[in-house]
């Protein structure tokens, strides 16, 4: 069970040139809520503070840790900056992504996940002491995203490697195989601009099969888009604490972030708005919120 505490502050800045930053004390991972600790590293007086710092906390220690700067400070300004002090740590497959960074510092247990998300940029430090899994998945959504924000920009198709792997990594965000069943099982397929006649945006069709089915016929099927732009109307209904629409035991569709997933029946047994709306529920969300 995760506590979260919000720590803000409430500091002037001034304009941030690369190198001039406060950093977070990454020497407070792992240490005890009750120990004392300095949460920002030392620097120069001029130099721009974190606008917030949040942390988890997991069996009474610090174990990840969110820093966000103020808005005029750049998603690269910040690479830069953390490239002072981690650039040995940093993972090259993402050292000229425009929205996403990662370092793993295997010496001292940690990494750090930048991602810019609309008008925010977050620095997130996680502990690997006994979080090797978090890490692990944190890897995995970062890749998904990287991915699907990649292959969703209008005009770009992806390497067939890459829609592979993308296929791939959409599984870890459906509903489990415990949830679905041991004779069910789920039918993935990205289409990318241009694969077939008509499509005027990516899609991922996902469908929900009996297990074996060889004519395919689906329970449910899901249509799901990544949006560059959040949709700032969408639907009426409070579905989960996200936006959501549908027509009564027919399909329901929910925007997640920069996602929107559409459920639409295609078998008695889901002719069902509780139905329908369970295994809506059963999707990783929160995963989902963060791509």
């Amino acid at each position: 069970m995760l506590n979260r505490i919000l720590l803000l502050f409430i500091l002037t800045s001034v304009a941030a040139i690369a190198g001039d930053l406060r950093y977070f004390n990454p020497g407070t991972l792992g240490k005890p809520t009750d120990e004392s600790t300095a949460l920002v590293l030392p620097g120069e007086p001029e130099a721009v503070y974190p606008s917030s710092i949040s942390t988890d906390i997991k069996e009474g220690r610090y174990f990840s840790v969110t820093v966000n700067y103020p808005e005029d400070v750049s998603f690269e300004a910040i690479r830069e900056a953390l490239n002072k002090r981690y650039k040995e740590y940093e993972n090259e497959s993402y050292a000229g992504d425009s929205h996403i960074g990662l370092w793993r510092n295997e010496d001292d247990g940690y990494g750090i996940q930048l991602k810019k998300s609309d008008n925010t940029v977050r620095v997130t430090y996680i502990s690997f002491m006994d979080n090797s899994e978090t890490w692990d998945r944190l890897e995995e959504l970062q890749t998904l995203s990287s991915l699907w924000k990649n292959g969703s920009t209008p005009g770009v198709q992806l390497p067939a490697d890459d829609k592979e792997k993308l296929e791939t990594l959409i599984f870890t965000i459906l509903p489990d195989q415990e949830y679905i069943g041991e004779d069910r099982e789920w039918q993935v397929k990205y289409l990318d601009d241009g694969d077939e006649e008509g499509d005027v945006k990516d899609i991922l069709s996902v469908r929900l099969l009996e297990k074996g089915d060889v004519s395919a016929n689906r329970l449910i099927w899901f249509h799901i888009f990544y949006t560059h732009d959040k949709q700032e109307f969408y639907g009426n209904e409070n579905f989960e604490g996200y936006r959501g629409m549908g027509m009564e035991d027919r399909h329901y569709f929910i925007l997640v972030g920069n996602v929107e997933i559409r459920a639409v029946a295609a078998s008695e047994e889901y002719k069902n708005d509780v139905k329908i709306k369970d295994i809506l529920k059963a999707f990783k969300l929160k995963d989902i919120e963060k791509l």
